[in-house]
């Protein structure tokens, strides 16, 4: 199957996946997924912030940055949560980081 990015309901879809919080690997492919759907993922925006209240993985965290870059959110709706999370890893929170850089 292919992903159509332009289909709200494939975003809703993707996006219901970030609330199975005891299965880190359907996460984090559900953030991966919304980082090829790119621009049109800014409607689960919200949920993608919601994750960082629910201890991610470090991989986790990265696939959310990555997903972030492509879907190129607001950057008054992500800074603060960003700014205000820490992983467990330091090379984690570097990524967290640099992407807090670019954005600003």
């Amino acid at each position: 199957a292919q992903i159509a990015p332009e289909d709200p309901e494939t975003t809703a879809i993707i996006g219901a996946q970030l609330k199975w919080k005891e299965n880190e690997f359907t996460r984090q492919k559900a953030l991966e997924a919304l980082g090829i759907v790119g621009p049109p993922a800014k409607s689960v925006v919200p949920r993608m912030l919601e994750t960082l209240k629910e201890k991610p993985t470090d991989s986790e965290v990265l696939a959310l940055i990555n997903a972030f870059k492509a879907i190129k959110p607001d950057p008054k709706q992500v800074a603060t949560p960003l700014r205000a999370f820490k992983a467990k890893e330091e090379w984690a929170n570097e990524q967290v980081a640099e992407y807090l850089k670019s954005i600003s």
